[in-house]
This record gives structure tokens, sequence and C-alpha cells, in this order.
């Protein structure tokens, strides 16, 4: 992600689509709260290249978070379900072929161009949970009743004018409501994803981004309460940063019992220019009931590489809660 382009974007999970009747798990608990990374656990801990005392700049570390936080809510789904939609119109009786699996997923799987001369590769389907065919939501069992669309394909099409469409993966964009009466959202996007054709303007595909991100968000309309969690992870060209991990980031406010909504609870990995990876550790509250001590709620991190800390860094994540009804940008 470029720096400028998601400055442009601020406020102006990983899904596997497969089979029909699964449906994303909500549960966004964690059995302990944060806790410093050893280097044996992490996945992102590089060898350190000189001092990580030297090398670390809480500057351009809270530039660059601040900045994909900024941009979360419109790194959605949904233009990745859109631009596959409007591709799949150029589609004839002919090409692509269409294959139906034993569990009567229809899919198609080709290498074709149709008579107007769009061509096709590769394959691709999706799963639909209507309202026609699920009138009160598909119910996951865990008291989650959900409808939306999600897709999954390794493909590319490209129109007879020259615009394109290509993924590598999956995208899903689901809402519903729970037994209790709050609504419900859910987005997951990987990476892969690319798009130049009439539905691109004005969102992540039509600015170059090629997020890889997960989000789940709750409304409590009794309490008029909000509970947001982001996994994902995103390219960035600022200084001193290259790119931003973010692990279950999860942020709640005071209505739904938030004892330090400014905070959330997670892990924010970090790998600076040099290839060094550092951990920022939060203190928020999570939904176990770890975390959230009142000396500790700051809205800063501690910032770790391995059992070393360098210091802290100070985000402003509001802007994850900084919705009405629905969380998704351009979609309310």
């Amino acid at each position: 992600m470029r720096a400028a382009t998601l400055a442009s974007l601020a406020p102006a999970l990983i899904l596997a689509c497969g089979d029909k009747d699964e449906a994303p798990a909500t549960d966004t608990g964690a059995d302990e709260g944060p806790g410093v990374v050893e280097d044996d656990d992490s996945p992102y801990l590089g060898e350190v290249d000189g001092d990580p005392g030297e090398t670390f700049d809480a500057a351009a570390v809270e530039e660059a978070v601040e900045g994909l936080v900024a941009a979360a809510r419109q790194l959605h789904a949904y233009p990745a379900l859109l631009a596959y939609s409007d591709m799949m119109g150029l589609a004839d009786e002919d090409c692509p072929t269409w294959y139906t699996s034993e569990e009567g997923l229809e899919y198609w799987y080709d290498s074709c161009t149709t008579e107007g001369g769009a061509a096709f590769e590769g394959y691709g389907y999706t799963v639909e949970y209507s309202e026609e065919e699920y009138p009160e939501g598909f119910a996951d069992g865990d008291g989650n009743h959900w409808w939306g669309l999600q897709y999954y394909g390794i493909a590319s099409i490209a129109a007879p004018d020259g615009s394109s469409f290509t993924s590598g993966g999956g995208a899903g964009l689901l809402y519903g409501y729970t037994d209790e009466g709050n609504s419900i959202f859910y987005s997951a996007v990987n990476e892969g994803f690319a798009y130049d054709g009439s539905y691109s303007e004005g969102t992540w595909l039509g600015a170059g981004l090629d997020p890889e991100m997960a989000m789940y968000a709750i409304h409590s309309p009794e309490v008029d309460g909000r509970i947001f969690v982001i996994s994902g992870r995103a390219t960035v060209e600022s200084e001193g940063v290259h790119a931003v991990v973010l692990d279950e980031i999860t942020i709640f406010d005071e209505a739904l019992g938030s004892t330090c909504p400014e905070e959330p609870a997670g892990t924010v990995s970090i790998l600076d220019s040099e290839g060094n990876w550092y951990d920022l550790v939060f203190d928020g509250p999570d939904f176990s009931g770890n975390g959230g001590e009142a000396e500790r709620c700051d809205g800063c991190a501690e910032a770790w590489q391995g059992a070393t800390l360098l210091g802290e860094a100070c985000i402003d994540f509001s802007p994850l809660l900084d919705w009405d009804t629905h969380p998704f940008a351009g979609l309310e």
C-alpha cells in the first residue's frame, strides 16, 4: 500500500469459501491476554540488522499503523465481489464451461474466449446465503444468522475493451443478527485481486491496493454499542516501515463494557525498512476479561523485539468504532 493512497482513503481471518453449509466462526474471544511473543514462537521475527533500539522509529511506526487503521473500514470485500460479478457478465453459453461438484457446488473451469472476445482463464465459484433461500438467515449453530455472498477463484478474465480482473483467492461479505438481537457483520478478502473496470473507481481496487484483511463487527441497538475485530496485513511505502500485520486487534466501546475504549487488545507487528520485525503489544480488554487496567489504558503499546523492550508507540484506533449502524465504509 502506498502511504499517499492510504491517506486518500482515510475518512473522506482470511476466508476460503467452500461448503455452503459452513459459515464463518464468530468466536472472537481469546484464551489468554496479550503478552510478549518470544523469538521461537513468532512467525514474524527475522534476524536483527544492528541494534534494535537504534532501528526502531516510533514516529514512523505510528504514522504507518494509523494510516492503515484510518483506511481499514474501506478495505472490505464488496469491491472484489462486484468486480467479479461485472466480469462474469461477459460469459456466454460456451465460455466458460460449468461443472457441478459431488457436493452440488457449481463452478467454472476453463481456458476459453467468448464469441464477444472476452477471455477466461482458471476457475471460480460463489456461495450465496440469500434472504429468499434463508428468510431467517443461515444459522451457524452459535446463535448467529447470516446472509451474504462468498467467492473463491484462481482466475483471470479479460474484457474486449481492455479491462481485466484477476483473483488469487477468496472474498466474502456477510451480515446478519444474533439470537440476542445484535447486528453482525463479516468481511474477508485475500491478496491477489486486481480490477480496472468500470466499478473500480473510488475503491481500493481502483487505487491499486492489494489488502489481506478479515474484519468482524457487532452493533448492539439496545445500548448503541460497537465491537470491531480486525486481522490482516498490508505493505506500505512510508519512511522506515515496509509492512504492518494486525493480529486479532479487538476494540469495543464503553456501552458494551469496555474499561478502556481507546485501546484495543491484540498485537500489531511491524516490518521496518531494514528487515527487522517488531511487535506492538496493546493492553486493552479482550472478551475473556483480560486487560483494560486503568493504569495501562493510555492508547500506547509496548514495542518488543523478542524479549527486548524497545519503547512504545501510541496509536489512534478510534476510526474502527467511528460508524453508526454499519461498519464498512460505503455500504451504510
